[in-house]
Formats: structure tokens, C-alpha cells, sequence
């Protein structure tokens, strides 16, 4: 299956919350950036843990990263980066 082929198993907003958890950055954080409340950021990343089948934040980023939805960690001060599809 090539890149352009792949079906993403997590919507756009929940690989932004995980590449951002993914880079270390608390739900706040998220919240702040993505002009989202806490509660939704929580939201989307219990969203994801099911999804990927994950029973932890820490082993959902994990899956989320072998399985190429989101990329590998952003350098200091940049936005993450989301794997489009």
C-alpha cells in the first residue's frame, strides 16, 4: 500500500492532538493552540486511545506513530506536524 493509499484511522483533529502529545505538550497547551476547551482535547485524545485501541495516552502516541498516523517528534518550536490523507 503506498502513502497515497493509506485510510488514516484517526480524523484530522485527533492526529493533531496526538502529534502535539506526541511532541509533550499538556492538553492546556493543546487547548490553547487549537482554540479548543480542555474537556474536547481530552475528548479527541480518548477518542484516539480507542481508535488505535491504545489503554494509555503514552501507548497511543506510540501506536499512532508506528502505525504513520502522525509523523515523528517536530523540532523545538515548531507546530507539529500532521500526516495528511
Amino acid at each position: 500500500m503506498t502513502h497515497s493509499e493509506f485510510t488514516h484511522v484517526l480524523s484530522p483533529r485527533e492526529r493533531q492532538v496526538m502529534a502535539s502529545l506526541a511532541a509533550g505538550d499538556d492538553v492546556l497547551t493543546i487547548a490553547r493552540r487549537l482554540s479548543l476547551t480542555v474537556e474536547t482535547v481530552r475528548t479527541y485524545a480518548k477518542a484516539a486511545m480507542r481508535k488505535l485501541g491504545a489503554h494509555t495516552r503514552p501507548q497511543a502516541v506510540a501506536l499512532a506513530l508506528t502505525r504513520g498516523e502522525i509523523a515523528p517528534l517536530r523540532p523545538a518550536g515548531q507546530a507539529p506536524r500532521v500526516v495528511s490523507g
